[in-house]
């Protein structure tokens, strides 16, 4: 899925998404406490039962989680090496999109805290913590949902944001796998996969 997705070029309209089909609004609630969790479906629980994959926190978590949870979805080993090419090649490609594609927009958003010039500069760095703009715009990019979690006191996961909820209704056939991502709450992404 990865190779056959970076090529895809996305007319991405970030802020008039009636005139795009590929793009969404997802709520930005990171940076404040979530209020209320976004609770699973009781059939969802009973459907689905979440393994957390930890990733090495070395400023590719979140694209680490991401290319464990493609790797996963897709039925494919990924050793340490691809791992980290992975990792980076998601990063490149939200970079282009965040910094280079629609950076214009991205500037009058003010969705990026502080200089957005520094920023690009700083996302290009493997040890540069990736967050939110990369997870919406990763979503974007492989036309699929991710899923953000958090863990409760009791161990229980439980979802908080879901970018791309437009997706699942259109992949061929259905069957769209999410990606799904646990969020430490300060600085941390690992993957959440099925059993």
């Amino acid at each position: 899925m990865w190779n056959k997705v970076v090529g895809k070029q996305c007319n991405l309209t970030l802020f008039l998404p009636q005139h795009s089909p590929c793009w969404t609004l997802p709520p930005f609630p990171f940076g404040h406490s979530p209020s209320k969790f976004w609770f699973a479906s009781a059939s969802e629980r009973n459907r689905r039962r979440l393994r957390k994959v930890s990733v090495k926190g070395d400023g590719r978590c979140l694209f680490r989680a991401i290319a464990k949870c493609l790797a996963h979805n897709e039925g494919r080993a990924l050793p340490e090496r691809l791992e980290v090419a992975d990792a980076d090649a998601l990063r490149k490609e939200a970079h282009k999109i965040i910094c280079i594609e629609q950076r214009e927009k991205f500037e009058k958003s003010m969705i990026i805290e502080g200089n957005l010039r520094r920023y690009c500069q700083e996302l290009l760095k493997p040890s540069f913590y990736g967050g939110e703009p990369e997870i919406w715009v990763l979503s974007e990019v492989f036309q699929v949902p991710i899923q953000v979690y958090l863990q409760t006191e009791n161990g229980e996961y439980k979802k908080i944001v879901e970018y791309g909820k437009s997706f699942w209704n259109k992949k061929e056939g259905g069957g769209v796998l999410p990606i799904r991502l646990l969020y430490n709450g300060v600085n941390h992404y690992d993957a959440l996969l099925d059993y």
